[in-house]
């Protein structure tokens, strides 16, 4: 299964090569929710379309510092991929 960019509310992303049920249970599991809690919203986290993935940006970079040039999330996704991270991961957010 391909690595994907799963959307879990307007804020905040998670990574992961599983279902959309596994990155749940990951999210729960980081936040001390039970691990079949819902979503905020009783969906399931949804996978990022490539429109999404080519216009959504990083503006920081790992450290909290301002890129001098934004990736789009597709970047930050081969980036991760490449120095070899664990999934499934957060991904981003925007309450930095």
């Amino acid at each position: 299964m391909a690595i994907q960019v799963f959307e879990i509310d307007d804020c905040e992303w998670w990574a992961g090569d599983c279902s959309p049920a596994d990155i749940l249970r990951a999210y729960n599991e980081n936040c001390g929710n039970p691990p079949d809690q819902p979503l905020w919203d009783g969906q399931l986290p949804c996978a990022l379309t490539d429109e999404q993935l080519d216009r959504l940006k990083f503006v920081h970079d790992d450290d909290g510092e301002m890129l001098e040039t934004p990736l789009t999330f597709r970047q930050q996704l081969a980036h991760l991929i490449a120095k070899g991270e664990k999934f499934p991961c957060f991904f981003a957010t925007t309450e930095w």
